[in-house]
């Protein structure tokens, strides 16, 4: 029986005017100032290309050219914060004082590397209380063999053993390992969501999932180790209710920033005597300055107890992201494309103690797709736009045949789909049950949100709108099975619909 599962959500947005009173006054211009710029590398000198350049709080930006130039125009008298960041460097902020044109400005940015005097372990805090953003130098020094490990640098984690055989869940602000903190986080990767309300690959809805012979999370969050941790550039955890403009979330939200841009070959492995990690990724600079291509594959083998692989878990992942940013000496458009592709690969779970008749094969394989980016325009009505498409789709079948016995004395087993009375056959002490769960879950997302910023007197105010829209469903046959050879008939809810 096919089975089909959809939600459509759409949510328009306004937010309210606030102000952003800065540290030094903010004077009326009718042109403003320009501000001309170098980003160069700290070590050998030479210009850095595609580094944004980001002034904090008038939510506008540009991008150095392939001689590391930068520039701004009608920027407004005042003490600002600058942004400067790119992947493999160092995030570097740098506080100035428009008074005046500025030219000349040359600002030097350094490589990432573990070897700098000092790094930050922890996650650091945000501007507002509850937000944390964990940086790559963090997560690169722990080693992590997924986003569950990253969460242990959040102030009042419990540290716990790091692990892919089970599976991954959010937990924040919780003691306990409760399905509904996991289920009410909102996981969101390059400004794409995260969907599990379209995950039914159980026997029995009625109950969370850990009935079924593969581990899943049905009826909880978001499986975390289908991200691979070895291409994370950045994760900030905002705990609570954030802006409205995330929407379905009750528990908080997680984004996290994929590594984008050029950089070297990296080859790297994580090896223990239950888990082997092994994953390759580059970035590269594409010719004519027609954007930039990173690439990232990765491979995971785990188990709980290596007596029984039946219960282990392994992984592929592949992801390619293509970015460029158009236009960037006049009106600035930011271009992200993102497609990624995961699968287990160990269908046939075999083990010594299965009876010869007995056979269990579990199989998860999907692909990701999305389209992100921000157009810094400037006119009279809007500042930036900010738009974001994304998708995906999955194959998910797990196959079980395996012995029952009863023990519960005479179990009638019912065929009949209208009530009354009947007369119906009884379930033999010992048989074999056969059943499958097919499901193929959707989700869809669009996004798209404007800014304003508009100063008066001495304060910048902002001003932010928006529209998105989510739809999830499953086009999977659902739970398949003999009626005379029901699956677990000792179960106290009844498994059919």
């Amino acid at each position: 029986m096919k089975k089909i599962l959809s939600s459509c959500k759409a949510i328009f947005l306004m937010g309210g005017l606030f102000m952003c009173c800065y540290g030094g006054s903010v004077n009326a211009q009718n042109n403003g100032f320009s501000i001309q710029g170098v980003v160069t590398d700290s070590i050998d000198g030479n210009p850095v290309e595609m580094a944004m350049v980001i002034i904090d709080g008038l939510d506008i930006w540009a991008v150095s050219d392939d001689q590391g130039r930068f520039s701004f125009e009608n920027v407004p008298e005042g003490n600002y914060t600058f942004l400067f960041r790119l992947l493999g460097y160092k995030d570097k902020t740098v506080r100035q004082t428009l008074r005046s044109n500025i030219d000349g400005w040359r600002e030097k940015l350094q490589p990432v590397s573990l070897a700098l005097e000092q790094v930050t372990v922890t996650a650091t805090q945000g501007k507002l209380g509850s937000s944390s953003k964990i940086q790559t130098t963090a997560i690169e020094h722990i080693q992590p063999k997924s986003l569950t490990d990253i969460f242990q640098l959040l102030p009042g984690q419990i540290t716990e053993n790091p692990t892919l055989a089970s599976p991954g869940q959010v937990k924040m602000r919780e003691i306990s390992d409760n399905p509904n903190s996991a289920l009410g986080t909102l996981v969101m990767v390059d400004g794409a969501p995260m969907s599990n309300d379209a995950n039914m690959q159980t026997v029995n809805t009625s109950r969370s999932g850990n009935l079924s012979t593969a581990a899943n999370t049905v009826g909880r969050g978001v499986d975390l180790r289908e991200i691979s941790a070895d291409n994370i550039e950045e994760v900030e955890v905002i705990r609570g209710i954030p802006s409205s403009e995330y929407g379905n979330l009750t528990s908080g939200v997680v984004l996290v920033k994929t590594k984008m841009g050029a950089q070297p070959w990296r080859v790297k492995a994580n090896i223990d005597p239950n888990t082997k990690i092994a994953s390759l990724s580059k970035g590269f600079r594409l010719p004519n300055r027609t954007g930039t291509l990173n690439i990232s594959t990765d491979y995971a083998q785990a188990y709980n107890d290596t007596r029984y692989k039946y219960r282990g878990y392994k992984r592929l992942t592949g992801t390619a992201i293509y970015s460029n940013t158009f236009m960037e000496n006049t009106k600035p458009l930011d271009l992200n494309f993102r497609l990624s592709y995961f699968q287990t690969v160990d269908e046939n779970k075999t083990d010594a103690q299965l009876n010869k008749l007995e056979a269990i094969r579990s199989s998860n394989k999907g692909i990701r797709g999305g389209i992100s980016g921000k157009w810094m325009l400037r006119k009279s009505w809007i500042t930036n736009l900010e738009y974001s498409l994304s998708g995906d789709y999955s194959w998910a079948e797990n196959y079980v045949k395996q012995e029952q016995s009863l023990t519960t004395g005479v179990v009638p087993y019912p065929t009949s789909y209208v009530d009354g009375v009947f007369e119906e056959n009884y379930l033999p002490g010992v048989y074999y049950s056969e059943y499958t769960t097919d499901g193929k879950p959707y989700n869809f997302f669009a996004k798209i949100k404007g800014s304003l910023n508009r100063q008066f007197g001495n304060t910048v105010n902002s001003l932010v709108g928006g529209f998105d829209m989510a739809v999830n469903g499953n086009n999977g046959e659902g739970l398949q099975y003999d009626l005379s050879t029901p699956p677990m008939s000792t179960l106290e809810s009844s498994i059919r619909p």
